[in-house]
């Protein structure tokens, strides 16, 4: 799905593009826009010891920056030369913040801000990992308030996370949208998509446990019973992947007596098929020990210790030492 904003497929492209424009801008110096600005270099103190070789480029739009910095100037070129040094340092959390101020001072247009939105869309495409990119998409959006459409918001966040289903920063954001907007519906269906592509993807884990905990549907134990049906599903393709054992745990303390059970002897079956699982075995010991402390139980929970320290010799000291904070008193 395609962004509103013409968020294209083609990244290669468009940063081959974007290089080409880079280069044929006029550098601040030779702009007459900009020839009342005195240039303010970078302050390394009289005898620095390794100085960082900036490129002349970086050099110019970084002394330029600091020069509408200390002038406190809010204006379109101000925007200019914020945009130029984001461009060579997409990280730098001050050009965005100032950036921010002068959208806010100047009251931009809302078709100002949508342009702004594509600037950000192009920074993520070389730079999606970073706080303050998204950090400032948020701060735009709410400029926009009403005008905005979340579905075509989320489109975009979509075809972002195609090129790394697992990052956290776009997740996040995601996670903003979708709670300023309410649009909860569909984000069940979407991380059931994501984890079918990828079900080792700990932030779509996170993200689905997320929005049933924000529903309240925790509680509900028809969604429990669902959301158990689709770990299971995932189990039986992966079953020593540690995320959806990570899942259980967290749905195990919203489950009734009869779930927890029916989920024990579910995977005590495909422990048969499965026995040198880690982290099959660790839920099972540790879920007997919480849930069901019977003797009997209590028992196979310490032989499943001892035998995890033998597959998981890294970490032997510490299933010898949940076997031996067993409580003495069974039921």
């Amino acid at each position: 799905t395609q962004s509103t904003w013409g968020y294209e497929n083609s990244i290669k492209v468009k940063k081959k593009v974007k290089k080409k424009q880079m280069e044929n801008k006029l550098r601040f110096s030779e702009d007459p826009r900009f020839s009342d600005l005195v240039r303010i270099a970078q302050d390394d103190g009289p005898n620095p010891v390794v100085p960082i070789a900036y490129s002349e480029e970086f050099v110019e739009v970084m002394d330029y920056f600091r020069a509408v910095l200390k002038l406190d100037e809010k204006s379109k070129r101000a925007i200019d030369i914020s945009s130029r040094a984001i461009q060579l340092n997409s990280g730098n959390y001050t050009a965005w913040h100032f950036r921010l101020d002068c959208i806010r001072s100047l009251k931009l247009s809302s078709e100002e801000l949508r342009e702004e939105l594509k600037f950000i869309e192009s920074i993520a495409e070389e730079s999606s990992k970073n706080y303050q990119l998204w950090h400032h998409r948020k701060c735009i959006i709410q400029l926009l308030g009403n005008e905005i459409d979340p579905k075509a918001e989320l489109s975009y966040l979509e075809v972002v996370l195609q090129e790394d289903e697992k990052n956290y920063h776009v997740w996040g954001y995601r996670q903003w949208v979708i709670s300023h907007f309410g649009c909860w519906d569909q984000e069940r269906t979407y991380t059931a998509q994501i984890l079918r592509n990828d079900y080792r993807n700990n932030s779509a884990w996170n993200q689905r446990y997320w929005v049933l905990q924000n529903l309240d549907e925790l509680k509900n134990r028809a969604v429990i019973q669902e959301e158990l049906t689709f770990v299971f599903q995932v189990l039986a393709l992966a079953p020593g992947n540690e995320s959806p054992y990570n899942y259980l745990r967290g749905l195990l303390k919203f489950m009734d007596n009869e779930q927890v059970e029916s989920t024990i002897n579910y995977l005590q079956e495909f422990r048969k098929t499965y026995p040198r699982s880690i982290h099959l075995l660790a839920f099972i010991a540790d879920t007997l020990v919480e849930k069901f402390p019977t003797e009997k139980n209590i028992e196979d929970a310490k032989n499943i210790y001892s035998n995890l320290e033998t597959l998981d010799s890294v970490r032997q000291k510490y299933w010898r030492y949940l076997s031996s904070s067993i409580p003495n008193n069974s039921s």
